[in-house]
């Protein structure tokens, strides 16, 4: 593994080497937001609304815990630089979270759903923040950090695609039954990932470059506290992540029941999931032209605009099998609208967090991708209060068998829809004329070289 200079752009595939750990982590994350909240609720003795309120405890946890790391992230000085130690230590504990977590017991109850689950995202936070991190420690060019995050999306994408997969494939194979997500299928998943993780991690560590830290003074909590208060385009990118993080995660907690309870085909949930990774998949290069073209605060505007769009026709589908198609579609042009999420967002942040280390002269990028974490934890566990609502305002039942209500099938078009659509359109005025762009980071980039040159040249003088 070798460190990489503030000016050297990362080949193709050392980056490959950096992102493949994002496919096995995000394998992981997707059954644990999206699946297993809904066997838990069915078959382990944990009512809708627990699950629910778990899912809000978790973020209050996670408020705490993500910062801790990405503070501790940003003063760790190892000779395997700041980052990859955390994620090796991270990769230990979400394995042994996911051991327990993925193997839902008949009769596990809520605290051992509650318990588990913090552990599992202790892990991921350990892995997810440094990772953010070292990639934008990778490149200091505008557009080159688009390029380094297109990778991690890609892999975030592979991901999902694997998930959405490998049901089928392990169908085929005559291994399972049927590829619906039974808790059968979700512990082999769990083995996958078991298996896979420590793989990518070392392939990172050994193939990856290290990344610039240089040699700045290291964060304080007290400067974190000012550092956060002052950065006006900081405020700006994570409070319109936050809007659009509540309604997307209500997306990813009732994506499954939405196809599994209201449209009455979850044996086809695989395939509309793997249709929906394979477009994402598929968007990402097609994102990052788009980017290069617009800029990254443009792309980003149009992308969430089309995106908060393309899920309405889903009103008029009907339950039953001839919804297979049309929910394919959809979903299929969703993974499409979306693609820029994983490009833009993560590469604006890179940009502010430049901004910051001018005006304080210390690199806190690991505190603010916490912050950014955060909010994507927010993805997932704000779809507790989709599933507090859903359970008791509407009374939308989640058990085999149950029939619900108009009302209820009302409640659910409303919170998987529409709710998602209205958050995210709500943020366009925030991204649209976001301050930092190519022009604005090339002056920030100078100014943050010509000092480190000037403290170069003094030291020099003074050995």
């Amino acid at each position: 593994m070798t460190a990489a200079s503030a000016t050297t752009r990362p080949s193709s595939s050392r980056l490959l080497a950096y992102a493949a750990p994002s496919m096995v982590v995000m394998l992981a994350t997707v059954p644990v937001n999206a699946i297993l909240p809904t066997l838990y609720a069915q078959h382990a003795m944990v009512s809708v609304s627990s699950v629910g309120a778990i899912l809000l405890l978790r973020s209050i946890y996670d408020a705490f815990s993500d910062q801790l790391i990405g503070y501790l992230s940003d003063r760790t000085r190892t000779r395997l630089g700041a980052r990859l130690p955390w994620i090796i230590a991270g990769s230990a504990v979400t394995i042994v979270g996911m051991v327990a977590l993925f193997r839902v017991p008949a009769n596990a109850g809520i605290l051992y759903f509650a318990s588990w689950n913090i552990v599992f995202f202790t892990g991921t936070t350990m892995i997810g923040i440094p990772h953010y991190a070292w990639g934008h420690e990778l490149s200091p060019d505008y557009k080159d950090r688009s390029r380094v995050f297109a990778f991690k999306g890609f892999f975030d994408n592979v991901g999902s695609m694997l998930f959405s997969a490998i049901p089928i494939v392990l169908v085929f194979f005559g291994l399972l039954r049927t590829t619906e997500y039974t808790t059968e299928t979700i512990w082999l998943l769990g083995i996958i990932v078991i298996a896979t993780l420590p793989l990518t991690v070392g392939i990172a560590g050994f193939y990856a470059p290290l990344g610039h830290t240089g040699s700045a003074p290291r964060t304080s909590v007290r400067g974190l506290i000012s550092s956060v208060k002052n950065n006006k385009p900081f405020l700006r990118f994570i409070f319109a992540y936050i809007i659009a993080g509540t309604g997307y995660g209500f997306f990813v907690a009732l994506v499954y029941p939405f196809i599994s309870s209201y449209l009455k085909i979850g044996h086809a949930f695989p395939h509309i999931l793997l249709v929906t990774t394979i477009s994402g998949l598929v968007s990402v290069p097609i994102w990052v032209r788009i980017v290069h073209k617009l800029g990254k605060h443009r792309a980003w505007a149009w992308g969430w605009l089309f995106n908060s769009l393309v899920l309405l026709p889903m009103i008029w589908v009907k339950p039953g099998e001839s919804a297979v198609v049309p929910t394919m579609i959809m979903m299929g042009l969703y993974g499409l609208t979306n693609g820029v999420s994983a490009i833009a967002p993560f590469a604006i942040l890179s940009d502010v967090v430049d901004y910051d280390i001018l005006k304080t002269n210390v690199d806190r990028g690991g505190n603010y991708f916490a912050f950014m974490m955060l909010a994507v934890k927010l993805l997932g566990s704000t779809g507790g209060i989709a599933l507090i609502i859903l359970g008791s305002v509407f009374g939308y039942k989640l058990t085999d068998g149950a029939t619900n209500t108009s009302f209820a099938s009302i409640g659910m078009l409303a919170m998987f829809i529409g709710a998602p659509g209205l958050f995210q359109l709500a943020t366009l005025p925030l991204i649209w004329n976001f301050p930092i762009d190519e022009r604005r980071h090339g002056i920030i980039r100078r100014r943050i070289e010509k000092r480190a040159a000037v403290s170069d040249a003094v030291a020099a003088e003074s050995a």
